[in-house]
């Protein structure tokens, strides 16, 4: 309303003046400076856009209420205050009135992302004179916030949430396709794969990309674009083990029969991670020898364990070559050691083999086996064993009364005894009381010894990674001997093509040769028997049936005529009695004692595989997955597929040579929300098929063979 009058006022003032001027003739020659009004308003002027942490400029002008900018206030001393919203910086942020004439600049900047207001007050006041709003955008990409989970399973996918950023933290949310340029890394000591095989784009600066973990341990995602070398990586990842797959079991590389020895039973996940918690998820395990002797103990409770490995100090009877076999109660999963080697312990008795009847006073034959406190054979007795006594239950004298360790042959000793009594009796052999004396200190002294120490995980693993590279180095010997066969193959082919080329080159030889010489020859007895010119002559004017007559006779040049027009037999006849010389036929190598030995270029003779047994078919269901241990009676091959049939989805796997045993039934029912059964079907006598319906969308499975059981495992990805 004030401006309004004010308008008025000023408009009433401009036509009086100039009525007057045209009223006044001696007026037309004055003349009249009009200045500027009072401040009426200000006019701001800003980009529409900036980008974050850049300054721009502001430009302030002020204005009366007809729209003249006003160049100097008379006698103002206020000052105006110049603020932005949204976290920015104004500079100057005061402005006096001298400051404002004609206009002024401010320079104002902004670290944070948004829409940004300047506002311009007088004095303390909160009433805005006037505004101007500018948007900020994201600087240049400068970081990543990677976002993940704290906690994952081996095995189980997780997603990182990617977050592009500038340097002052603002979301990128105008970022171009970058895919092309990111790159990503697992950190730490676990270990983890990504997932998508094609990255997904960036959509309002963010992006969520799939990993798989494996090992377990303490992991950190990074990722780096390349361009621009913008990097960023998330916190610590506890990669935790998946449920229990295996056991190992390491033991001593010898042990003695009877004594003990330690083994050590580590549960296992899927990817090889220890399950540290088997101590209060596992049901125990059982022990079982792969030999006839007796261990113990047979069976080891879960509480044994900690962090998922029991240390077990067993025992065992039997002199032979052992593998220690665990398997979880209650559930398929195993394990089993390498082999031990146990040796028979110390002398304890002695086995004494005499023949049904003998006669007093001449010799008879007697074994004597030297054996440990079970039975064992001591084979070495000759070096470790004490002189052995032999006696009688009879009233008799034997002879000799004691035989020498050196008399045992790899445990057993065979001698000649005498007997001067006619009477039935037993020989009785036994080690002295001096020698049972020394027996019992060194079982002492083993009682107070520590039990067989147990070969170290990392000597187990260097002994794992020399056998692994001992089995390439024969597959690839194999390989490279079936290519050798293959070129063998090929050269003996381009061998032989080559001799008969090179035998039939040097048949038309020899062919060209003999009829060469044949005229020569010819043409020889042709000159010595007759003068050439009447032969020429009658060459000419004779027909040609008395020619070939002639020839017989003599004239050369009938002769030559007759050698060039004979037909060609005489001359494969020549080839025939040929020498063999030019013709290089290489010799064909042959077996001694075997005949004849086969031709390379002939197909090498296949040996057909061994059928298989399926044996058993377990399923262990456990949470968002389940396995299914498929055991045979050695190693398979086997093909992996899926489908539908009947309206259902399915997972095949076909086995072969394998035979379905008949224990083994023709379906499964499992309680999973994963998989709705399994079916056996035995497609022709070598191969069977296991089929496994997948209920839910979002499935995943892995086949993996171990040991002589192949393993599927299904898994929920979603």
């Amino acid at each position: 309303m004030r401006r309004m009058i004010r308008r008025t006022v000023l408009a009433a003032a401009i036509t009086m003046v100039a009525l007057w001027m045209y009223a006044s003739p001696a007026a037309l020659a004055a003349t009249i400076l009009v200045k500027p009004g009072r401040l009426d308003h200000f006019t701001l002027t800003a980009p529409p856009t900036a980008l974050a942490g850049e300054g721009f400029l502001v430009r302030i002008e002020p204005f009366d209420a007809s729209g003249n900018m006003i160049t100097e206030f008379r006698g103002k001393t206020g000052v105006f205050a110049v603020s932005v919203s949204g976290g920015g910086e104004v500079v100057p942020s005061k402005l006096r009135h001298d400051d404002l004439a004609g206009g002024a600049t401010v320079k104002v900047s902004s670290r944070r992302a948004g829409m940004l207001e300047l506002v311009v007050t007088e004095g303390e006041g909160s009433t805005p004179l006037a505004t101007v709003q500018t948007r900020i955008l994201p600087n240049r990409l400068d970081r990543f916030v990677v976002n993940t989970p704290r906690e994952v399973t081996a095995g189980e996918n997780f997603q990182a949430r990617v977050i592009a950023q500038d340097a002052f933290g603002n979301t990128k949310d105008d970022l171009a396709d970058i895919r092309e340029g990111l790159r990503f890394e697992i950190l730490g000591s676990g270990s983890a794969a990504a997932v998508d095989k094609t990255l997904p784009p960036f959509r309002g600066g963010e992006a969520t990309f799939t990993f798989r973990p494996r090992a377990s341990g303490s992991i950190r995602v990074a990722v780096q674009e390349m361009r621009t070398r913008s990097a960023g990586e998330s916190l610590g990842i506890k990669v935790n083990p998946a449920v229990l797959d295996h056991f190992t079991v390491l033991g001593p590389k010898a042990a003695v029969a009877g004594e003990k020895f330690i083994v050590l039973v580590t549960a296992y996940d899927a990817f090889e991670n220890p399950v540290t918690s088997y101590e209060a998820q596992g049901d125990g395990v059982t022990l079982r020898p792969s030999g006839t002797g007796s261990l113990a103990p047979a069976v080891v409770p879960a509480k044994e364990f900690k962090e998922g490995q029991a240390r077990v100090t067993l025992t065992y009877t039997k002199a032979e070559a052992l593998r220690v076999g665990v398997r979880e109660q209650n559930r398929d999963s195993g394990g089993e050691s390498d082999a031990i080697v146990v040796s028979p312990g110390d002398p304890d008795q002695f086995r004494v083999s005499t023949p049904a009847e003998a006669v007093a006073g001449e010799g008879f034959p007697v074994q004597i086996e030297a054996l440990d406190r079970f039975g064992n054979l001591l084979e070495d007795y000759d070096l470790r064993g004490l002189e052995v006594h032999l006696s009688t239950d009879g009233r008799g004298q034997l002879l000799p009364a004691a035989i020498s360790p050196a008399s045992f042959v790899r445990g057993k000793a065979a001698v000649s005894l005498l007997y001067n009594r006619a009477e039935s009796f037993s020989v009785i052999a036994a080690l002295s009381k001096e020698a049972l004396e020394k027996l019992v200190v060194e079982r002492k002294r083993q009682a107070a010894a520590p039990p067989a120490p147990v070969v170290s995980p990392e000597d187990a693993a260097r002994e794992r990674e020399r056998a692994a590279a001992v089995k390439a180095r024969e597959e690839a010997q194999r390989a490279k001997a079936e290519a050798d066969k293959n070129q063998s193959k090929e050269e003996a082919v381009k061998a032989r093509e080559e001799a008969q080329h090179a035998r039939a080159e040097a048949e038309k030889k020899a062919a060209e040769a003999a009829a060469v010489k044949a005229r020569e020859d010819a043409s020889a007895a042709a000159v010595e028997k007759a003068p050439a010119k009447p032969v020429v002559a009658a060459a000419e004017k004779a027909p040609v049936k008395p020619v070939v007559a002639a020839a017989e006779k003599a004239p050369a040049k009938p002769v030559v005529a007759a050698v060039e027009k004979a037909p060609a037999k005489p001359v494969v006849a020549a080839v025939e009695k040929a020498p063999a010389k030019p013709v290089p036929v290489p010799p064909k190598p042959v077996a001694a004692g075997k005949g004849t030995a086969p031709r390379h270029d002939e197909p090498a003779t296949t040996v057909k595989p061994a059928v298989k047994m399926l044996e058993k078919v377990a399923v262990d269901v456990a949470k968002d997955q389940v396995l299914v241990r498929l055991s045979t009676s050695g190693p398979v091959s086997y093909n992996a597929s899926t489908g539908s049939r009947l309206a259902k989805e399915w997972i095949w796997l076909e086995l072969f040579p394998v035979h379905v045993d008949e224990a083994v039934g023709k379906r499964i029912a499992v309680a999973s929300p994963l998989v709705g059964e399994v079916t056996i079907e035995q497609l022709d006598p070598e191969k069977a098929r296991i089929s496994l319906q997948v209920l839910p969308p979002g499935i995943s499975y892995v086949v993996t063979q171990q040991d002589r059981s192949v393993v599927v495992k299904v898994v929920r990805t979603e």
